[in-house]
C-alpha cells in the first residue's frame, strides 16, 4: 500500500491501494489535474479491495510525475528563500506625525539598508507596521509616539554612521520590544570605546525588561573594545622599534650621501666667491680705462701747444 498527498490549487488527494490501471488515465494527452482526479475516484471505488494485483507500470509513471513535481517545488522554494533573504530596502524611511515618507516597494520586505526615523509615528501606518516586522535594519531613531512600538522581530542593527545606532527618546515600548535583538554592528568601534559616543541613546522611561535586553546587547558589542586597547600599545611599540632600527641602518648607509652633499656645498661656495671676485675685477678695470684715455688726451694737447709755440717763434724770427 502506498499513500501520497499533493497540495495544489484544489488540494487533491490521491491514494494507491492495489488499484488496477484504467486506459484513460494512462493516456499521454490526459492533463495532470484530470489524472489526479480520476486516480482519487478509482481509490474511493476500490479502497476496500486489497486482493487485486498492483500494476507496476502505474506505480513507476506516478513516481516519475511525483518526483519531478517535488523537485521543482523544492527548487522554487529555495530560490524564493534566497531572493527574500538578500532583498533589502534601499531607501530611507521617515515619519513626522501623520506625514510619512515610505517607499512603496519596501512594504513586503523585512530588511532595510537605510535609516529609519520615526517621530510620533501613528499606529497602523506603514512605518509603524514596518518596525513591527523588520528583522535587519540600519540606524533606528524613534522619538515619541501616540501608540506603543513593538520591534519584537528585530535581530540585527548594522550602523554605518558616527552617532548612536539606536536612539529612543520618550517612546512607548511594549515588553516584547527587541526580544530577538542579538547584535549591533558598527564600522568603527573605537568611536564608542572611550565613552564619547553612545552606542544606544535612551531618554525617558522604557520597560525595565527592555532596558536589560538593550544593555546586554550593548555590552556584548563593546566587549571588543578590550582587545582594541590591549593590542594598540603592542602595535605602536613594534612600529617604534622598527622605526628605530630603520633609523640606525639609515645612518650607516647614508654616510657617502652626506659626504657628497658636503663636497657639493663647498664647490658651490667656491664658485660663488670666484664669481664675486671676477665681477669686482671687471668693474675696477672698466673704471680705470676712462682715466687712462683722459691722460693720453691731455698729453696730446700739451704736445700740440708746444709745437704751436715753436712754430710761432720761428715765424717771428723769420719776420725779423
Amino acid at each position: 500500500m502506498r499513500q501520497c498527498s499533493h497540495h495544489r490549487t484544489e488540494r487533491d488527494v490521491c491514494e494507491f491501494v492495489n488499484v488496477p490501471p484504467r486506459p484513460s488515465i494512462l493516456s499521454p494527452q490526459t492533463p495532470y489535474l484530470s489524472l489526479v482526479t480520476e486516480l482519487a475516484i478509482e481509490t474511493n471505488r476500490h479502497q476496500t479491495n486489497f486482493d487485486q494485483p498492483l500494476d507496476t507500470l502505474t506505480i513507476m509513471k506516478w513516481n516519475c510525475i511525483e518526483g519531478k513535481l517535488s523537485l521543482k517545488l523544492l527548487l522554487m522554494m529555495a530560490m524564493l528563500n534566497a531572493f527574500s533573504a538578500e532583498d533589502c530596502c534601499k531607501r530611507p524611511m521617515y515619519a513626522y506625525g501623520d506625514k510619512e515618507g515610505f517607499p512603496i516597494e519596501c512594504q513586503p520586505l523585512k530588511c532595510t539598508e537605510e535609516v529609519i526615523y520615526a517621530e510620533n509615528a501613528r499606529s497602523g501606518e506603514d512605518i509603524h507596521k514596518f518596525l513591527s516586522s523588520v528583522q535587519k535594519s540600519n540606524t533606528i531613531t524613534m522619538v515619541g509616539n501616540t501608540t506603543s512600538y513593538n520591534p519584537a522581530r528585530l535581530v540585527e542593527i548594522v550602523h554605518k554612521g558616527p552617532g548612536p545606532a539606536l536612539t529612543l527618546m520618550n517612546v512607548k515600548l511594549v515588553d516584547e520590544s527587541f526580544a530577538k535583538l542579538k547584535t549591533i554592528k558598527v564600522d568603527d568601534l573605537s568611536n564608542y570605546c572611550n565613552g564619547g559616543t553612545e552606542l544606544i541613546k535612551i531618554e525617558g522611561k522604557i520597560p525595565q525588561v527592555v532596558l536589560d535586553r538593550l544593555n546586554k546587547v550593548e555590552n556584548k558589542t563593546l566587549a571588543a573594545c578590550k582587545s582594541l586597547t590591549t593590542t594598540q600599545p603592542t602595535v605602536l611599540g613594534a612600529a617604534q622599534g622598527s622605526q628605530n632600527i630603520d633609523a640606525e641602518k639609515g645612518y650607516s648607509n647614508n654616510t657617502p650621501l652626506y659626504i657628497a652633499c658636503a663636497v657639493i656645498v663647498v664647490l658651490l661656495i667656491v664658485s660663488i666667491v670666484s664669481t664675486i671676485i671676477a665681477l669686482k675685477l671687471y668693474f675696477c678695470h672698466k673704471k680705470d680705462r676712462p682715466s687712462a684715455s683722459l691722460g693720453a688726451s691731455e698729453k696730446g694737447a700739451q704736445k700740440k701747444a708746444e709745437t704751436a709755440k715753436e712754430t710761432s717763434k720761428e715765424t717771428s724770427q723769420e719776420k725779423k
